[in-house]
């Protein structure tokens, strides 16, 4: 059986992991970052600790708005055509 810390400790970290993932892919389905400043708020809600969540949530913003004006494309688009 898990402690209450443990069991508090895992989902810290599932909102961070989760939360990076969805910034990252943010850059290429903008849409998908709304989804990483959700899990920032409610790590920075949850948490004791508060600069994971914050550091998460100014990323996820700054991913989405590189994905929004069009980051991803520069990769998918063929050069010298």
């Amino acid at each position: 059986m898990e402690s209450n810390s443990q069991s508090h400790s895992n989902g810290h970290a599932a909102f961070l992991s989760i939360g990076w993932v969805s910034a990252v892919v943010s850059l290429f389905i903008p849409f998908i970052g709304v989804l990483a400043i959700i899990f920032g708020i409610l790590d920075i809600v949850k948490s004791k600790s508060k600069t994971a969540g914050i550091v998460l949530l100014v990323f996820a913003i700054i991913f989405l708005y590189l994905g929004l004006t069009g980051f991803g494309y520069g990769f998918s688009s063929s050069y010298g055509s």
